[in-house]
């Protein structure tokens, strides 16, 4: 056994042996170089994903659905938000003859009071998955409500509404033959023609008569439109003119008013002495004896004027 200059190995038998200790070396400073690539790689990942908002395990959130029947669809489905993957069915159970479908949704997507979900097939032969409107009320639904589910529709229930439209449709499709035909019958009518154009042809002289009727008279419109304006002129000129006259006029009949309701007051005040029994006037007013004595009073008065027209006043004056 002997060594040789230059070489890395020992000769053993007259064979090179490799050196060990400078094979695992390099085999050490590999693996750290593919640590340290690797390493690098996923800080290069993490990175962009970090500056893209790129999330491995989305935040989500537990929102319920009360459903009356969920026939076909399995735990795990679809959850959609206006035809969007938002989520999946995390499970759902019976409570009260109702089913409960609970639904993990992305923290992102926000529910209002007014959110409703269905079941739907977005295909013909696809699963059967959760369909979510958020809704649009503005106010955010609470944790622990329930959004309504709205039935689904079999396909037999779907053809009976189909052929509940085509019959429908043809009854409408009937109806729109029949005017048809009864404005073609009426158009085709012999003399239709010819007393539309005789209408038209009215209308028309109507309208030319109108208008040489305004323009005869033109001139006595404008004059009609220049003397009303002149009138309001002069009316808003003269009540300018005795604005001050008008004020003193309301002002007397303010003044007279007053007074008016002055005298009114003084004869209700008169009518009442004389309707009250216990006062001076209405004893005599109301005293029957009274009314007796001044008749004979009058009547004496009357019989003494009679005596002194006839026979005279005679008096006899005696002095001492």
């Amino acid at each position: 056994m002997s060594g040789f200059a230059g070489q890395s190995g020992l000769q053993i038998d007259g064979k090179i042996v490799k050196n060990i200790g400078g094979g695992m070396e390099n085999k050490s400073a590999q693996i750290k170089l593919g640590l340290m690539v690797t390493a690098a790689f996923c800080i290069l990942v993490f990175t962009v994903m970090w500056g893209k908002s790129i999330r491995l395990v989305k935040s989500s959130y537990t929102v319920k659905a009360d459903f009356a029947d969920v026939t076909g669809l399995e735990k795990g489905a679809r959850v959609l938000v206006n035809g969007i993957p938002q989520g999946k069915v995390s499970d759902y159970r019976l409570e009260d003859g109702r089913v409960i479908v609970e639904m993990s949704v992305d923290k992102e997507v926000k529910l209002f009071t007014d959110a409703y979900a269905y079941l739907e097939s977005p295909d013909l032969m696809a699963e059967l998955v959760v369909a979510v409107n958020p809704g649009s009320s503005g106010i955010m639904m609470a944790d622990s409500a329930v959004m309504r589910g709205l039935p689904r529709y079999s396909f037999s229930q779907i053809f009976a509404s189909v052929g509940e439209i085509k019959e429908e449709l043809s009854a409408t499709m009937r109806t729109l033959r029949q005017a048809a035909n009864t404005l073609e019958a009426t158009v085709s009518a012999p003399g239709f023609n010819r007393e539309l154009q005789n209408t038209v042809n009215n209308l028309s002289a109507a309208s030319q008569s109108l208008n040489g009727l305004i323009k005869e008279n033109q001139p006595k419109i404008e004059g009609a439109v220049d003397n009303l304006y002149a009138i309001s002129s002069r009316a808003a000129q003269l009540t300018e003119k005795h604005d001050e006259d008008v004020e003193t006029i309301i002002a007397d009949l303010k003044d007279f008013s007053g007074d008016l309701q002055t005298i009114t007051k003084a004869a209700q005040d008169l009518s009442g002495l004389l309707n009250n029994q216990n006062s001076t006037l209405g004893k005599l007013t109301h005293d029957d004896k009274f009314y007796v004595e001044m008749r004979r009073a009058v009547q004496n008065l009357d019989s003494l004027i009679s005596e002194f027209r006839k026979n005279g006043v005679k008096a006899k004056v005696s002095l001492f």
